[in-house]
């Protein structure tokens, strides 16, 4: 009898234990959210398939600024809001935007993607339709930007 206590606390234990612990490693999930913290600058990007000339890219200044769980996109043409997600346990990393609609607008637009840490740069592949397996570009597909730190 004592036997048979003893077991079902201890697999009551392990369900509380299980359901407290944040899906995608949550330790791990903290310390890269805390990473991709700041304003972040585009220096490269590929689109369809093609480059996009570093002149472009820096008359542009496009920006992303994370800040918690909400970016901002930031583009010559408009700014996009949302919330990010992202699972580092995946191989490759994962990152989701979850842009918030627009007034007039019922759906949100989600980008999903891939991301790595190139030093200290960062690198994300991007695409609306599906999320990208792989950092390469090709025409109506993913696109590749790296970023890295601007001074606020």
């Amino acid at each position: 009898m004592k036997r048979a206590a003893v077991l079902t606390l201890a697999l009551l234990v392990s369900l509380v234990v299980a359901a407290d612990t944040p899906k995608g490693g949550g330790a791990e999930k903290e310390k890269e959210l805390k990473k991709l913290q700041g304003k972040w600058l585009v220096v490269a990007l590929v689109q369809n398939g093609k480059e996009v000339p570093e002149k472009n890219l820096k008359d542009a200044r496009l920006t992303l600024r994370i800040k918690g769980n909400t970016f901002t996109f930031t583009t010559p043409k408009r700014t996009q809001q949302g919330t990010v997600s992202i699972d580092p346990s995946k191989k490759p990393k994962t990152i989701d935007l979850l842009e918030t609609p627009e007034k007039g607008k019922e759906k949100k637009k989600a980008v999903l993607g891939i991301y790595e840490w190139v030093g200290p740069k960062l690198k994300i592949a991007a695409d609306e339709k599906k999320r990208p397996s792989e950092f390469k570009s090709v025409k109506d597909g993913a696109l590749v930007m790296t970023l890295q730190r601007a001074d606020d």
